[in-house]
């Protein structure tokens, strides 16, 4: 799936720029060599787990130490606070809605887990309130998406 935006020379809609890049894509499509999942790593694997010790170092202590001094996100004016209410009152969900992680201020959180819980300290409150709003609108809207990648946004 592509997503292609172009703005069209000097307002012109009936530019046939569109039609082309269609065309372009239909011509190089070609048959999938490997699956997905010969390139996602198992849960022991050694780049996983040197991933995850060093979450777990110095570093990963420090970035862990300073998300949990964040206020409450709700109530903090940040200037994201705006999109993820938006984003929640599309999908019927209240403000403080928590349901997947649970999270509160200075790094409270009960994530499921399947999570990493090293990883998710290191997340500011806005990305795990993301995650509840992508697992509510997945739920919502049926779809076969991973709602647990934060690099699916909105």
């Amino acid at each position: 799936t592509y997503m292609f935006v172009w703005r069209p020379e000097d307002g012109d809609i009936r530019d046939d720029l569109g039609a082309y890049w269609a065309a372009l894509a239909t011509h190089l499509r070609s048959p999938v060599k490997h699956s997905l999942e010969a390139f996602i790593l198992s849960c022991d694997h050694d780049i996983v787990r040197r991933f995850r010790e060093a979450l777990m170092g110095p570093p990963g202590r420090a970035t862990a130490r300073s998300a949990f001094m964040e206020c409450d996100f709700w109530e903090s004016g940040h200037a994201n606070l705006k999109h993820n209410s938006l984003a929640r009152s599309a999908i019927g969900m209240e403000d403080r809605a928590r349901f997947q992680t649970k999270w509160g201020a200075f790094g409270e959180k009960h994530i499921p887990p399947h999570y990493w819980l090293e990883y998710m300290n290191c997340q500011n409150q806005r990305v795990i309130d993301m995650l509840d709003i992508l697992h509510a609108s997945a739920a919502r809207d049926a779809e076969s998406h991973d709602s647990n990648v934060s690099s699916y946004f909105w």
